[in-house]
């Protein structure tokens, strides 16, 4: 078996955390909009939010995420050589950094 194999199922709740996220910015938007008048907001803020005394779903999403992900990267940083890892690392990061901030930098000159 290996280590990818054996961590899986961590890497698969990698997923609902950043649903987490997404579901805490969708519900502050909504509430910002509407109110306290979206049910759904307020069944889930009545049943699931306080049952597990979690005032919000982004911060518990954000923890997990990079909980496992420190966790996953330890991993992946033993089994493979410090020059291969940060190679591998700077090519996954830096397209999406430098994408992002030229979006960020074309949306403040106009």
């Amino acid at each position: 078996m290996t280590w990818r194999s054996e961590i899986g199922f961590l890497t698969l709740l990698r997923g609902p955390a950043a649903l987490c996220v997404v579901w805490a910015h969708y519900a502050g938007l909504s509430e910002h909009i509407l109110g306290d008048s979206w049910c759904l907001l307020a069944w889930v803020r009545r049943y699931i939010d306080k049952p597990l005394l979690t005032h919000d779903f982004g911060f518990l999403g954000v923890a997990i995420f990079f909980l496992i992900s420190g966790f996953i990267i330890t991993h992946v940083a033993q089994s493979e050589k410090r020059f291969e890892f940060l190679v591998k690392r700077i090519l996954r990061i830096y397209p999406a950094f430098w994408f992002s901030l030229n979006s960020l930098l074309q949306n403040f000159r106009n």
